[in-house]
């Protein structure tokens, strides 16, 4: 549930009558307050691997309250002045300043898949976090040559993010394998102190008939100082006197990085054609400065483009796009150093990673027939990496897991949208058919335990999720002062683990002693949203609007099953001569039925289910007034004050019920 108080102001000004000599001015400010209060139960079970494959699960319950105010100052500013129809120089400053005031409580346990207890964890933080951000704050200079498509720019970029933060932290762990209780009474420092410059430089030359060349030239300079300082609860002195050194872990990160790209660029009526590459040299120095660790790390980098846009005729084009970028290991990663926030599951980082490669290809098609009103649009985007950063796991003794980081290959993402849309003249209304469908494969590394992980005895467990989604959607304007609008959106999840296998609910496998309830798991779900809408106003300005949405969602759990209706009606009136104004009242979910689940398959076939407080039925009363009279036919489609906002597929709708997953 959120409370939102948020205002701004818009300030716009030219100054000079020259075009080729003047000054645009725009400015903002934005204030926003967010009160927000989450409540989440939820349950997941997670497969045990022996070398040969699955053995058993380990079965995680828990819930969390959690409260959190946050207030934002934001001020952005953007100066373009044109010296002549040759030069010009651009000024973007954008700076937030942020507090917030987490804190919250939550409870978990984990047990074997025959609900023999491995531990539990109860829990209580508070923290107190303030700070401010430069995001991209930009200073560029243009120049333009007598000759044509000769030009030159220089471009400053700079971010920097300070934030400074004190907390408490408290978590009782009842680690039942070992038949101990671990009590965490901790009070910390947190800091971060980061900038970054990016100077730029691009030349372009012409090279033949419609032909240009680009060359860029970059340095991004990045300077990072962490600060985190944990201390335990003394009870002698009575105070948080204890340094706790596993907790901590603070250092200094210097990077610099210079970059080389050369494009070649194609332009003429029908098609544009870029092509080219880039090689980035990086080198940076990472002190830790509580372990006393320095890592240091050279890399180069490679950044292919290729772009090409082919217009059929002005209501018809084909782009294509491809990039290829590096990722390099954060510091973090790099460290060799183990690391907890709960003294339950440990991560250690890995000095040997290499930096991860994404190929990245995006395909647009979109075509208007004007003469029958037919829409065409398809994207097609699809990505793979190389030497991708994941992780290598195996569960402790504590019931808790111990992961460090690997490079592997195979993780790619595919994923496909096609709109078809046209008119009916009986009655008046519009069609559309939207096909959306994804395909994603993720990985990482399962051990036994840490022999086996120290043998180097892992097994490679492959997650594959696939995404189908075909939306209907009937838009209709019958008559003058009536619109009625119809929707069915279905959604179907396939989520594939190998080692986990298909058939019966997990909670009746593990309920029936089953080995183990990774083995018995249907990992697939389902989502079916009906929507209704409409909207009568008046010809002095009533308007009477509603929407009705009805979600089914199947997750192979009756606690986490929804069959929700949700009906939302609102009234309002339009007032002042130009109906430039407008009063509205809305009673959202006047049933009271809205809820929250979902179901996801995450790393190493994890099945987590879960339920979150949602916002559920309430009144509002709202004044809207337009300064500028564009208002007419814009307030008349509104059946529900936030359309869209409370409305979704499997993220909507839940059941009842306590754990274990049943």
């Amino acid at each position: 549930m959120t409370t939102v108080w948020a205002g701004g102001a818009n300030y716009r000004n030219t100054f000079g009558t020259n075009p080729n000599h003047s000054t645009d001015l725009y400015g903002s400010y934005f204030y926003n307050y967010q009160h927000i209060v989450l409540k989440q139960t939820d349950s997941s079970i997670a497969p045990v691997v022996n070398n040969a494959g699955v053995d058993s699960s380990a079965v995680t319950t828990g819930n969390s309250y959690n409260v959190s105010r946050i207030s934002s100052h934001r001020a952005y500013l953007n100066v373009e002045s044109r010296f002549d129809s040759n030069n010009s120089l651009i000024f973007r400053p954008n700076i937030t300043f942020q507090k917030s005031t987490p804190n919250g409580s939550s409870f978990s346990a984990v047990t074997d898949n025959h609900f023999n207890p491995l531990n539990t964890s109860t829990n209580r933080a508070s923290s107190e976090n303030s700070g401010f951000n430069i995001n991209s704050s930009n200073l560029q200079f243009r120049h333009r040559f007598a000759k044509p498509s000769r030009t030159i720019s220089l471009d400053i970029n700079t971010s920097a993010n300070i934030n400074n933060g004190t907390g408490y932290n408290y978590t009782i762990n009842d680690v039942y394998t070992k038949h101990s209780i671990d009590t965490l009474n901790q009070f910390y420092y947190d800091s971060l102190h980061s900038w970054t410059v990016t100077p730029t430089l691009i030349y372009t030359e012409p090279i033949a008939k419609n032909q240009i060349l680009q060359l860029t030239y970059n340095h991004t300079y990045t300077n990072s100082t962490t600060i985190n300082r944990t201390y335990a609860y003394s009870d002698s002195l009575k105070g948080y006197d204890n340094f706790d050194s596993l907790f901590s872990n603070s250092y200094k990160f210097i990077s610099n990085a210079d970059q080389v790209a050369l494009a070649w660029r194609v332009q003429n009526a029908k098609f544009n054609l870029s092509v080219g590459s880039g090689i980035q040299w990086t080198s940076f120095n990472s002190d830790n400065t509580t372990k006393d660790i320095t890592v240091k790390h050279d890399y180069v980098n490679y950044t292919p483009t290729v772009n090409f846009n082919y217009q059929f005729s002005n209501t018809s084009h084909l782009r294509m796009n491809y990039t290829g970028r590096t990722g390099t290991p954060s510091a973090s990663q790099l460290q060799p150093l183990t690391t907890t926030t709960d003294s339950l599951s440990f991560v250690l980082g890995n000095p040997g990673l290499k930096p991860q490669f994404t190929h990245s290809l995006r395909m647009l098609y979109a075509n208007f027939d004007p003469g029958t009103q037919r829409v065409i649009f398809a994207t097609l985007n699809a990505s793979t990496i190389v030497n991708d950063i994941q992780s290598e796991v195996y569960r402790n003794s504590n019931g808790g897991t111990n992961s460090s980081y690997t490079n592997l290959n195979g993780t790619y993402n595919v994923s496909g949208f096609f709109n078809y849309g046209f008119p009916l003249k009986r009655p008046k209304s519009n069609l559309n058919f939207m096909t959306n469908i994804t395909y994603a494969q993720s990985q990482t590394l399962l051990a036994q335990d840490s022999m086996s992980a120290v043998a180097g005895k892992f097994a490679h467990e492959y997650t594959k999720n696939t995404g189908l989604n075909e939306t209907i959607r009937w838009t209709t304007n019958i008559k003058k002062n009536f619109d009625m609008n119809f929707s069915s959106t279905t959604g179907y999840a396939i989520n594939k683990n190998p080692g986990v296998q298909q058939g019966n609910s997990s909670a009746d496998s593990t309920k029936s002693g089953g080995q183990g309830a990774s083995n018995n798991t249907n990992l697939n779900s389902f989502t079916e949203t009906l929507s209704a809408e409409f909207t009568a106003y008046s010809n002095n300005g009533w308007l009477i609007a509603a929407s009705f949405d009805y979600t089914y969602t199947y997750t192979d759990s009756k606690t986490y099953q929804a069959n929700i209706p949700l009906f939302t009606p609102s009234i309002a009136k339009q007032l002042f001569k130009k109906k430039n104004g407008e009063i509205r009242l809305t009673v959202f979910d006047v049933l009271d039925k809205n809820t929250s689940v979902s179901k996801t398959v995450g790393s190493y076939g994890a099945v987590t289910y879960n339920r979150t407080n949602v916002l559920s039925r309430y009144a509002m009363l709202t004044f809207t007034y337009n300064l500028n009279n564009f208002a007419g036919s814009n307030q008349r489609r509104m059946p529900g004050m936030f359309p869209g906002r409370f409305r979704g597929g499997g993220n909507r709708g839940g059941g009842g019920g306590d754990f274990p997953i049943n």
